[in-house]
């Protein structure tokens, strides 16, 4: 299947990326959700946190890191606290973007390293519902608690 493929190709990169420039460096996974992506941190850090909105972490899982509930625009770390702060399928989530990133920068130090993941409008299941006429407008709601605001434009 194509998405099952993606989320193995995305996965290995941040692996990847872990492996060459995480060991044992103090982590941010802001909007970790239920951890899925969290999880692929803990081998090269044993200073991983993780925060959300919502706690939809399992309790296996919290045994790994440390979790906060906390909201992605106002942060309650200090300045440069990590080394690392990572974010996957979460912007699109965000009302105030702007707020969002400010935190994720203020939070990080200033020679440490910030990804973002976010869906790209130009994949392949957007083409599809395309060319089978079903045009995608956002904000647009995928689960009960899921809305996409925005999506990145290419």
């Amino acid at each position: 299947m194509f998405f099952s493929e993606f989320d193995r190709a995305r996965d290995a990169s941040i692996l990847d990326f872990a492996k060459r420039k995480l060991i044992n460096k103090r982590i941010l996974d802001v909007g970790c959700g239920s951890a899925d992506r969290t999880q692929l941190l803990w081998p090269f850090s044993q200073d991983v946190i993780g925060v959300d909105l919502v706690d939809r972490v399992s309790k296996e899982r919290k045994g790994r890191f440390q979790f906060i509930v906390a909201d992605a625009t106002c942060l309650p770390f200090r300045e440069e606290e990590f080394e690392a702060v990572v974010t996957f399928d979460v912007i699109e989530h965000v009302e105030d973007e702007e707020s969002f990133m400010k935190e994720a920068y203020r939070v990080c130090r200033g020679n440490g390293y910030f990804l973002l993941g976010t869906p790209n409008r130009l994949r392949l299941s957007n083409r599809l519902l395309n060319l089978f006429g079903n045009k995608i407008s956002y904000s647009i709601r995928l689960e009960s608690d899921a809305v996409h605001l925005r999506v990145c434009h290419g």
